[in-house]
């Protein structure tokens, strides 16, 4: 449990120390990370690998803040708040992105290659089917999403739109005019859908 532990204090930080930029208190980082080590410890016995660890982890410190900032605000700016932390913030993301498309010699390729080892890394408490996989198209369906499982079972559904929109910060980078793909999510479990979809499709031959 050694690394979970440090990716529990790197996400920790990280999540705090965005956080403040949007709150005129100051936050009892003590009292949530308490709250947050006791939401694992809730939420253990659902782990099945290593990577649904840190699944826990990541979620145990995103509820742990709304329950916190539910408590000094409300539910609309405690959202907003988290929103900022875990999405807006990190906007340094769209630019790595683009870069690596953007230097690609066929960028189709390469982001079907990251997510696929991207898929890898989420471990078995996800499951990805690939509903098509060839040189014209990617079309990746999520059958069983992690996250919505522990957001239900902590009644923290609210975060379900949130950690979707996490997945906009490399959508956002891609350009098919210019990379020769394009990218379609229409439905995700997380905004009220049956199964989220990650379509990228040829648009050109590069």
């Amino acid at each position: 449990m050694q690394n979970e532990s440090k990716y529990f204090e790197f996400f920790f930080e990280q999540l705090m120390n965005s956080l403040k930029q949007e709150l005129s208190f100051t936050l009892d980082k003590a009292a949530l990370q308490k709250l947050s080590r006791e939401l694992v410890e809730e939420n253990l016995a659902l782990a099945t690998d290593e990577a649904s660890v840190r699944h826990i982890e990541t979620c145990a410190i995103v509820i742990a803040a709304l329950r916190y900032l539910k408590e000094k605000m409300s539910l609309d700016k405690s959202l907003q708040a988290i929103r900022y932390a875990f999405v807006d913030s990190l906007s340094f993301v769209t630019d790595q992105t683009e870069e690596f498309l953007n230097l690609s010699s066929d960028p189709f390729n390469d982001i079907v290659e990251v997510s696929k080892q991207k898929e890898n890394e989420y471990g078995d408490s996800f499951e990805f089917y690939r509903k098509q996989d060839d040189n014209q198209a990617y079309l990746l369906e999520v059958k069983k999403c992690f996250f919505c499982k522990l957001l239900t079972a902590n009644k923290a559904k609210e975060l379900m739109p949130i950690f979707c929109d996490f997945d906009t910060l490399w959508m956002k980078a891609i350009k098919p005019e210019k990379h020769g793909f394009k990218f379609e999510r229409p439905e995700t479990m997380g905004t009220g859908g049956n199964i989220c979809k990650f379509y990228f499709t040829k648009t050109l031959n590069k």
